[in-house]
């Protein structure tokens, strides 16, 4: 393998393997990985302008080991913002992403006549970090970071803040309902900064459970189908005070609920340009 496949890790037989998707270019970025009914994987990754690339790539397993990659018409992509792919009941992807150069979230879906693309939210500086997650009706649900207008989306700022939204759309439903959950700040934008700083999931009632981060604070918020009601569960604020090598939350959470509503949460402290992976377990509400 060249530097820049995509790699796809899974157990065999009680053992990790490894396998390679070999295509042209510097791809494989950002990716986001999903299974549909029938267990074929597929995963939406971006080939940056940054390295010459086209854009978003899409990968689809046929069967083990064989894989088709199809470019994805969304023009030029920055990496660092995340891409989300989801699969509806007929069996579509559906990829979420940001355009930084239009400064909006932005919807890919593909069916037998090729890929689509629309906006999700177009106020800017909108759509950074989405969590993208499909339910057994069809109804799209969406997480994701929006940074407040009077800052300029650049990879150069140490700093931000904004509000953590969610947006829904059903099948058969023209426009997207669009609500803030939260208002985030003490963000951290950069090369090693904010990466998958919204992760969200669905309860067995179809509610969406959404946990956010900025570099002192894991929050959740839950919707009850009237309102959100947030709560902080990890606040590293007081440890960070007089310390000369500040050791931040990395603002990557990856987040789901099992089949029994127990919360299962990933998260990142960055220790300098490396850091530690940590994970947590709740209990159902």
């Amino acid at each position: 393998p060249k530097k820049g496949d995509l790699a796809h890790a899974f157990v065999l037989n009680g053992e990790w393997e490894v396998e390679h998707v070999f295509d042209p270019g510097h791809d494989g970025w950002d990716s986001s990985i999903t299974v549909d009914r029938d267990g074929r994987l597929h995963v939406a990754a971006i080939d940056p302008e940054e390295y010459d690339g086209q854009g978003m790539e899409y990968y689809r397993e046929n069967a083990p080991g064989d894989w088709t990659v199809e470019s994805v018409p969304t023009g030029l992509l920055d990496y660092k913002f995340a891409t989300r792919i989801a699969i509806d009941p007929a069996g579509n992807p559906h990829v979420t992403y940001y355009d930084f150069k239009a400064q909006t979230l932005n919807l890919a879906s593909r069916d037998d006549s090729g890929w689509t693309t629309s906006v999700i939210g177009d106020s800017g500086g909108t759509g950074l970090f989405s969590s993208f997650v499909i339910d057994d009706a069809g109804r799209f649900h969406v997480s994701y970071f929006r940074r407040d207008v009077n800052e300029v989306i650049a990879i150069s700022l140490t700093g931000g803040s904004g509000a953590v939204m969610y947006a829904t759309k059903g099948p058969d439903e023209d426009s997207w309902e669009i609500t803030e959950v939260s208002l985030l700040d003490k963000m951290k934008f950069g090369h090693v900064a904010a990466r998958n700083v919204t992760s969200l999931a669905l309860d067995a009632d179809g509610n969406p459970w959404i946990v956010y981060s900025n570099e002192e604070e894991i929050s959740l918020a839950v919707w009850d189908g009237s309102e959100w009601t947030n709560e902080t569960f990890l606040d590293i604020s007081d440890q960070l005070e007089g310390q000369r090598r500040r050791e931040p939350l990395g603002q990557q959470v990856s987040f789901k609920l099992d089949s029994e509503g127990n919360p299962h949460l990933a998260y990142f402290i960055k220790s300098g340009l490396v850091g530690h992976i940590w994970y947590a377990q709740g209990i159902p509400r």
